[in-house]
C-alpha cells in the first residue's frame, strides 16, 4: 500500500490542495486531507491500511493528475506500430511513451498492406492476453486518395462490411477506433458494421457538412487530428472543421505541437468548441524517444525536424512528440488556464473510450495512474502506472 501525501490533486475537475491519495494493487482507495502532525501509522488508517505496510511519499505540494491517455500514437523508441514483429517491438513503444507520464494508448495503426495489418491485429490479440489494452486505432485504410497525406495510397481501401469482419475476428480487448472517410461508406454499410467496440472519427476526408451532420451522432463520433488531412471552412462549404464547431455532440482530437495546427487555429478552436469534447494526442513516430535524424515509411525517407517530420517534399508525417509535449506546448503558449487543459489529456478520452468511471480522474475505485508534476516548473518528478512508481 502507498500513500502520496501533500499534493494538489486533480480529481476530474479541480485541484484539492494538500491532499493525500491512498492507493493500494492499482487502484486508488481513497482521497483525504493532508495533516502534517500525522505520522500515518495504524491510529490514523482505517482497518485495510493498518493491516498492511504503508509506503510514504511526499508529494511536496505538487500538482497530481491522471495519467495520459493517447488515442492517436503510431510508434516510439525506434520502432512502428505497423512494422513491429514481436511483443517486445510492441512493449518498447508503449514504455518509451510511459517514460513521459502516458500511462495507456490506443495503439495505432495507419494505412498500409493486409499483410502488415493482419500482423498488426494478431500482435495487439496476443498482448491483451498479458496485460491491459484499452483497444486499437486504425487511422486507415479507408481514407479518401486525395487527402492521404503521408499514406500510402496503394493501400487505401473502400470499406465494405465483408473487410470489417475480418478485422472483427480478432480478439481485441477494450475500443476499436477507426478513422475512415464517411463520403466513402454508405448508411446501409455503417449499420452492417456498427458494434458496441466500435468507434468511427472523420479524417483524411474531403466530407461535407451535410455527410458529417447526416451521421453524427449514431456513426460518426468524432474527428481525427483537426484541421489536417480534411475538409476546412470556407465561403460556401462548412466541411469537417465546420462541423466540428457546429455539432456538439461530435469529439475531435489535435495535435498541438505547433507544425500540425498554428496558435491562431487552436485559439479558434479553444472558443468554438466545447473543452470536454477536445482530445490532445501525440501522432507519435518511429523516432519518438530517440536519437535518429530519418527513418524509413513506405520505402520513402523521412527527415527528423526536431519535433517535426517530414519527407522530401516538405509533408508532415506524424510528429516526433508525446502528450507531455502537446501539454507542456499548450501551457507555454498560456492558451488556456491549465484547467482546462489538463481534461484533453486524459478524462475526455476515458469518457470517449467508455473508461469515465475507471480512468481520467483521481478518485476512489479509479486506476492508479497518475503523473506528479513539480509545482513551480510543470516538470515530471513521479509517474505511477498501475499504483507501481516507474
Amino acid at each position: 500500500m502507498k500513500r502520496i501525501q501533500n499534493c494538489q490533486v486533480w480529481n476530474g475537475e479541480v485541484f484539492l490542495k494538500h491532499h493525500d491519495v491512498v492507493f493500494n494493487k492499482g487502484k486508488i482507495i481513497r482521497i483525504e486531507k493532508f495533516n502534517k502532525n500525522n505520522s500515518w501509522n495504524d491510529s490514523s488508517a482505517n482497518e485495510k491500511e493498518s493491516n498492511n505496510k504503508v509506503t510514504i511519499i511526499d508529494g511536496k505540494n505538487g500538482y497530481l493528475i491522471p495519467g495520459f491517455i493517447d488515442i492517436q500514437c503510431n510508434g516510439g523508441g525506434g520502432y512502428q506500430f505497423n512494422s513491429c514483429e514481436n511483443l517486445q517491438e510492441y512493449q518498447k513503444i508503449i514504455d518509451t511513451h510511459l517514460q513521459f507520464g502516458t500511462t495507456s494508448i490506443l495503439p495505432t495503426f495507419i494505412t498500409d498492406s493486409d499483410i502488415n495489418l493482419n500482423k498488426f491485429l494478431e500482435l495487439s490479440q496476443n498482448y491483451s492476453k498479458e496485460k491491459e489494452l484499452l483497444g486499437i486505432h486504425l487511422e486507415g485504410p479507408f481514407i479518401f486518395e486525395d487527402k492521404k497525406g503521408i499514406h500510402n495510397e496503394e493501400y487505401i481501401q473502400k470499406i465494405n462490411p465483408k473487410k470489417f469482419k475480418e478485422i472483427k475476428k480478432y480478439k481485441i480487448p477494450g475500443t476499436k477506433l477507426v478513422t475512415l472517410d464517411p463520403q466513402n461508406i454508405s448508411e446501409t454499410d455503417f449499420q452492417k458494421i456498427k458494434s458496441d467496440d466500435v468507434l468511427f472519427f472523420a479524417g483524411h476526408s474531403n466530407a461535407t457538412f451535410e455527410t458529417m451532420k447526416k451521421f453524427s451522432p449514431n456513426y460518426i463520433q468524432g474527428v481525427t487530428h483537426l484541421f489536417n488531412a480534411c475538409s476546412q471552412i470556407s465561403a460556401r462549404e462548412a466541411g469537417i472543421v465546420g462541423s466540428c464547431f457546429l455539432l456538439e455532440d461530435l469529439y475531435c482530437s489535435i495535435i498541438a505541437d505547433g507544425n500540425h495546427v498554428c496558435k491562431e487555429s487552436l485559439e479558434i478552436l479553444f472558443r468554438q468548441k466545447s473543452f470536454n469534447k477536445i482530445i490532445l494526442v501525440s501522432d507519435a513516430m518511429l523516432p519518438f524517444g530517440t536519437n535518429k535524424k530519418s527513418f524509413t515509411l513506405y520505402n520513402e525517407k523521412i527527415f527528423v525536424k526536431e519535433k517535426k517530420l517530414v519527407n522530401q517534399k516538405g509533408v508532415l508525417a506524424g510528429s516526433n512528440i508525446c502528450l507531455l509535449d502537446a501539454f507542456s506546448f499548450l501551457i507555454k503558449q498560456n492558451l488556456l488556464p491549465v484547467e482546462k487543459i489538463i481534461p484533453m489529456t486524459s478524462t475526455n478520452a476515458a469518457k470517449l473510450l467508455g473508461l469515465e468511471n475507471k480512468k481520467g480522474r483521481i478518485a476512489n475505485e479509479y486506476d492508479a495512474d497518475f503523473i506528479l508534476f513539480n509545482s513551480k516548473t510543470w516538470d515530471i518528478e513521479m509517474i505511477f502506472s498501475a499504483g507501481e512508481l516507474r
